[in-house]
Order: C-alpha cells, then structure tokens, then sequence
C-alpha cells in the first residue's frame, strides 16, 4: 500500500509541476503557447523602437508585449482548431504575407546599412535652407478643403484660378463638397523645394497642397519669422537627410533590382486576356524645315 501510494503521490507532484520531464520556460525563453517557445527576441521585435524612461516602465511594457503575443498565439490556436490554416483563403493571404514580408525585411536591411549624415553634410544643409533654420519661417494660410474627387478636368480648371473666391465659385458650381478655414504651415515640415515654390508666389495667388485623401487650396496670408530653440536645426537637419537618402537609395535599389528581375526571360507569363498594353513608342523627331 505504501508503494502504490508513493507512485500517486509521484504523479499528483508531476501534474502540479506542468509535467514531469517538461522544463519551465527561463533563459531566453519567455514563456511557451502550447509548447512553441516565446523567446526574449520575439519580445523585442513586438515592442518595437518602443524606449522606456525607468525600468518599471520597461517592465510594465514588456509585459504588455508579452501579453499580445500570448493572446495572438492562443486565437491562432482556436483558428486552426477550426481547420481555418487549411482553406485556399488562408493559403492565399500566407503567400501574400511572405511576399510583403521579404521585401520589408530587405528595406530594413538597406535602412541599416545607410550612414549618418556627417556634421559637415549637416552644417552644409542647415546654411544652404536658411528659411527652414536660420530664418524659420511659419506661414499663416486662408484655406479650402475638399475630398479626392475623380473628375479628370478639376486639375485644368483650377490651374488659372488666382483667388479662393473663384475656386470656391467652381467648387460650388461642380457641387464639390469644400470646407474653408485657416492653417498654419511650418517650415520644418515642408520639403525645401515646396517651400521655395510657396514663398516665391505672388501676393493673393493660391497653390495646391494634398494631404491624404484630402486636397488643400491655400492662400498665404502671412509669413512669420520665428526663431528655433538651439539645437532644434541641426537634430532636424540630420533626421531629414537620413530620411531623405534612406528613401532615396531604397526607391534606386528596388527599382533596380524590379528591372533586374523583369528582364529575365520567362519570369513574368500573362494570360492572353490579361496582357499589359505594349508601352508608347516615342514620337520621332521633326524633319527641320526647309529653307
């Protein structure tokens, strides 16, 4: 009897260890869903650039983190438990999932490997912009908002306008909705090539700015001079240049290698129906007139 009673107690101790033989989560792993190891990696990559002011805060988040991947784990579960993993819908997203995901681990990859931009490129930039930094200007605007609208000659009918009176007269009169209002416009986070266009535009002349699905017709009504904190132009100027060429070299690297792979014979196969329109031959050029 006392045998038969230790083999219990044995197996009662197991149960309340989570098994005998299965060792708990530690090191680098975090904690487990269904025996698949959450690892101090996953944690990080799901916080993200997320950076805490004290520990507690850190704590706190990663709990919070940890608590997501845990909660996502367990519904992916209760999906498959439905057989849902096994639908030609999910195959489908999957394929597309894999594809959105190489291209954007390959973007990460070429963001890593871009340089700072150096103090010279930056004292260069900040000199060269002095409306953005030394002369930072915020620019008062009179302002017409409207939605996206698909009327191909809306564009051509608005070029020649010269005052918001008559584009909200063409606005009424196409029914477009539009909302007037003010606005203001910081230099700071206009493109420099923007900006030199707004700020050589006559007085009372209007210019078109989209943002979003909503277009902007604005009217500048006054141009302010406000200085910058100390620093505020060099931290700006660098992140703007790093943005700049980031975007620049990853726009140059994929749109090369697309062409790369576009040339390669028997790569792409279109269906007859679905056969893209040959591309439009150049115009040849003029015979020059006889004299």
């Amino acid at each position: 009897m006392r045998l038969r009673f230790g083999v219990v107690l044995g197996v009662t101790a197991c149960l309340l260890l989570a098994g005998c033989g299965k060792k708990e989560p530690g090191g680098q792993v975090v904690a487990t869903v269904d025996k698949k190891e959450i690892t101090q990696i996953d944690l990080r990559n799901e916080m993200g650039n997320f950076k805490a002011p004290d520990a507690k805060t850190r704590k706190a988040a990663e709990q919070a983190a940890l608590d997501q991947i845990v909660t996502r784990k367990l519904l992916a579960a209760a999906a498959r438990g439905q057989k849902l993993d096994k639908t030609p819908e999910y195959a489908q997203e999957k394929d597309k999932l894999e594809d959105v995901l190489l291209v954007r681990l390959w973007q990460n990859n070429i963001v890593k490997a871009i340089p700072d931009p150096t103090k010279d490129e930056i004292a260069r930039f900040v000199t060269a912009n002095p409306d953005i930094y030394a002369a930072h200007k915020v620019i008062q605007l009179d302002q017409l908002r409207m939605p996206r609208v698909n009327d191909p000659q809306l564009g051509a009918q608005l070029q020649p306008l010269k005052t918001l009176a008559e584009v909200t007269a063409l606005l009424d009169t196409k029914k477009i909705p539009h909302q007037q209002g003010t606005a203001a416009l910081d230099s700071l986070q206009t493109p420099p090539a923007i900006l030199a266009q707004i700020l050589k535009l006559p007085a009372d002349d209007v210019f078109v700015l989209p943002q979003g699905n909503i277009v902007t017709i604005n009217k500048v009504r006054e141009i302010q001079t406000v200085p910058l904190p100390p620093g505020v132009a060099e931290k700006h100027a660098a992140q703007y240049l790093k943005g700049t060429r980031t975007q620049e070299t990853i726009q140059r690297e994929l749109g090369s290698a697309l062409a790369a792979e576009r040339q390669k014979k028997g790569m792409v196969k279109y269906a007859k129906a679905y056969q893209p329109a040959a591309p439009a031959k150049p115009a040849a050029a003029a015979a020059p007139a006889k004299k």
